[in-house]
């Protein structure tokens, strides 16, 4: 009896597993989370899932795209350790060299795609300074070189292998992207709409309920330029000794209504005095503004976006004023 050896086979090329349907994805991602293997910002199946499909898209294997895909303010970045792996698999080149000294250093990135066609790219300490990045603290301040790199290296490999990156972003880069957005508007247009005080820049009160104020008032005028045509108007009433809507009500009905219509008169008048006084306090000071030789500005800022914001009549007397 003889023992049968199995022969050893060697040469074979090592690969990964390479799931094909989202079951088998989700199936792996569960494996790796259930593992502890997984990086602590990929904490769930379902970031994994994401993470894995995010790699499958641009050629990295499973446990590549895991280790080398960060997600950063909410967007999916790649490492750039992983930016010369995933472009020389596909047969580019990398070029990388740092020039210059100190102040002067410049890093600077060549790709050169398949076809020979070549992208260079350049990120400099003086790059860094406009961005607000040169000291900075954290990798800037510890490792300045090799984040010059990494800039070139981004910017070289989006533009030069976009068919391969498909736009993303190396998180060295995304970390310095702000979280939260920035109001980019310039600061001469949004001074516009605001008029200048003594003591501050109040914001004027919307202008709410003002309709109703002013109908109630150009009734009282009607009644005391033609009295003759009527009774006076009470609120909720049409006037010439008419009732409106309801006047026929039961007295309790009618007391209780005109409690409640008080109270709404007394809140629209409220509003009416705040609405003139803003409309003064604006007025006041384009007027100022104009008696000191500022004609011009005033007028732009009539136009430019106060004009929307006071009654007609005021507007046009305004204009005709710094004319």
């Amino acid at each position: 009896m003889t023992n049968q050896i199995a022969p050893l086979v060697a040469g074979g090329k090592i690969a990964g597993i390479v799931p094909t349907s989202i079951e088998e994805v989700f199936r792996l991602a569960q494996a790796i989370s259930k593992s502890g293997l997984a990086p602590s910002t990929m904490n769930t199946p379902e970031k994994l899932t994401v993470a894995i499909m995010q790699g499958m898209e641009i050629g990295l294997p499973p446990m590549m795209a895991v280790n080398r895909i960060a997600v950063v303010n909410g967007r999916p970045t790649l490492y750039g350790e992983a930016i010369p792996a995933l472009l020389l698999s596909r047969g580019f080149r990398l070029n990388e060299t740092m020039e210059g000294q100190d102040d002067k250093r410049v890093a600077r990135c060549e790709v050169v795609r398949p076809d020979g066609n070549k992208i260079v790219r350049t990120f400099g300490v003086d790059d860094a300074k406009v961005a607000g990045l040169w000291g900075k603290q954290g990798p800037w301040k510890q490792y300045p070189d090799r984040m010059l790199q990494m800039r070139a290296r981004g910017f070289a490999a989006r533009d030069g292998a976009a068919d391969v990156l498909g736009g993303l972003y190396l998180s060295e880069e995304a970390e310095d992207i702000p979280s939260e957005p920035k109001d980019i508007t310039p600061k001469a247009s949004r001074e516009k709409v605001e008029a200048t005080a003594p003591g501050g820049r109040p914001q004027l009160p919307p202008v709410v309920g003002l309709s109703r104020a002013l109908d109630d008032a150009q009734g009282e005028e009607a009644f005391e330029e033609h009295p003759e045509h009527g009774d006076k108007p009470e609120r909720g009433g049409t006037g010439n000794g008419r009732p409106a809507a309801g006047g026929d009500l039961a007295p309790e009905q009618r007391g209780e209504n005109a409690g409640a219509s008080a109270k709404h008169d007394a809140a629209a008048e409220e509003v009416m005095i705040k609405d003139a006084k803003g409309y003064a306090t604006m007025a006041a000071a384009l007027i100022r503004r104009a008696a000191r030789d500022k004609k011009q500005a005033v007028y732009d800022d009539i136009v430019g976006g106060v004009e929307h914001r006071l009654p007609g009549d005021i507007v046009a007397s305004l204009k005709s004023l710094v004319k």
